[in-house]
């Protein structure tokens, strides 16, 4: 069983990427009984239902989505000492938050918790024994549906379950993990499949029946902005027709692409494994600007990358976190969404291998957790417009952070916290 430091270690920066773990397009609420087809419903603004806010993983929720007056901790949910948790969503009052975790002997359980979003007590459970690897679980939650995707005993598989109580609606079995992130549009839930057959597939979201299928070596995230559906790759953007899977586009990146897409403003942006940060025209492919960020290291005759997770987006600006191979800490990069010129960069305040989680922009701020190899850190608010630090809040090591209706939910080493 690995220890929870080492799985921090590991998967810190896509606990906090954006590494989008899930995502959904609006369905009409439906009740067990009803027999209607699903139809495209949005969900309400200051909920954060998809582990990026939004389906065009903006991390750009509204305002009013803000907390006002000094920050104080409401409630705080603690973690056994052999679980591990994923970045929660946040739908109808109620906070999802999946978690990995093991028994005695060893054996891994995945666990979904549905929390009460003001007091932080449990309303349900989920759980399921795994093959083992659960550790970055796609959730998304709309409406009176809650959809994630797992690494069951016996198969790998999208599963829905109903919000009230927790109980399984169907689950579609799949050839691979569903990937990094999972997508509904047009009352489909899209999920990644590798292996042989290889694609983006599109499930009917009410019943988790087939619907379209598009062929594809290496998908690694898609974006939805209500009209547009990306879908990153490898090495190529590709735009798809979000009812149908056909293709409309295609724009070629000659990097290895490491985060995004994440749509604004007509936007594509995306980051790679070398280091740069991309932008591209949403309805025809073409890119708009690139830059380089930061180049790779060689330390020992080794050389170590620099990847750029895209971070947060708005219509004027990219807040993207350079994260690092080595010892050496996470940059945060601010930068014009028109042409990529730099504003300002930020490193963290905490000491030694200090890493940052994915930022988010609301109301002319960016909130961003901090956190390091010995468990310290918390969350620090920037001016998106000059680069002040304008608040410092220490709770712990912070490897994901939201902002929803007035509070943010912290999740740390060892509990996720309510901060009001």
């Amino acid at each position: 069983m690995p220890s929870r430091r080492s799985l921090l270690t590991a998967l810190g920066a896509s606990f906090g990427t954006g590494a989008a773990v899930g995502y959904i397009a609006g369905i009409r609420p439906f009740t067990e009984e009803s027999n209607s087809r699903p139809e495209p419903l949005a969900a309400a603004p200051t909920e954060w239902p998809f582990c990026n806010y939004d389906r065009a993983h903006s991390r750009h929720p509204p305002p009013e989505s803000v907390p006002t007056g000094e920050l104080e901790a409401r409630w705080r949910y603690p973690l056994g000492e052999d679980e591990y948790a994923a970045p929660p969503v946040v739908s109808n009052g109620q906070v999802l938050l999946p978690v990995t975790e093991y028994d005695l002997r060893d054996t891994e359980f995945l666990s979904l918790r549905a929390l009460d979003l003001a007091s932080g007590t449990r309303e349900w459970e989920w759980r399921s024994p795994t093959k083992g690897g659960n550790y970055d679980v796609p959730v998304a939650a709309i409406g009176d549906s809650v959809f994630l995707g797992a690494a069951m005993t016996s198969d790998y598989g999208a599963v829905s379950l109903a919000a009230a109580t927790g109980n399984e609606r169907w689950r579609s079995s799949l050839e691979s993990f569903p990937g990094p992130g999972i997508l509904t549009t047009a009352g489909y839930l899209l999920t990644r499949q590798a292996g042989d057959e290889s694609a983006v597939k599109a499930l009917d979201a009410r019943t988790g029946d087939p619907g379209w299928r598009w062929p594809t070596t290496s998908a690694r995230n898609a974006a939805f902005d209500g009209q547009r559906l990306v879908v990153g790759t490898e090495n190529q953007l590709v735009g798809l027709e979000p009812q149908t899977g056909t293709e409309s586009w295609r724009g070629d990146e000659p990097d290895n692409l490491r985060w995004g897409p994440a749509l604004a403003d007509d936007r594509v942006f995306v980051g790679t494994t070398s280091g740069r940060l991309a932008a591209y025209d949403a309805t025809t492919g073409d890119r708009l600007w690139r830059r380089d960020l930061a180049a790779p290291v060689t330390t020992d005759g080794t050389e170590y990358a620099r990847w750029i997770n895209t971070g947060a987006v708005t219509q004027d600006s990219v807040v993207a976190v350079e994260r690092r191979y080595d010892s050496a800490s996470d940059v945060l990069h601010v930068r014009n969404s028109a042409d990529g010129s730099l504003r300002f960069t930020k490193t963290p305040i905490v000491d030694g291998d200090a890493r940052f989680a994915s930022p988010v922009v609301v109301d002319g701020l960016i909130f961003i957790g901090e956190w390091n190899d010995t468990g310290s850190g918390g969350v620090t608010v920037f001016d998106l417009g000059s680069g002040e630090r304008t608040a410092t809040l220490r709770v712990g090591g912070v490897t994901s952070l939201i902002v929803t209706a007035g509070e943010l939910l912290a999740l740390t080493d060892g509990a996720l916290i309510s901060l009001r």
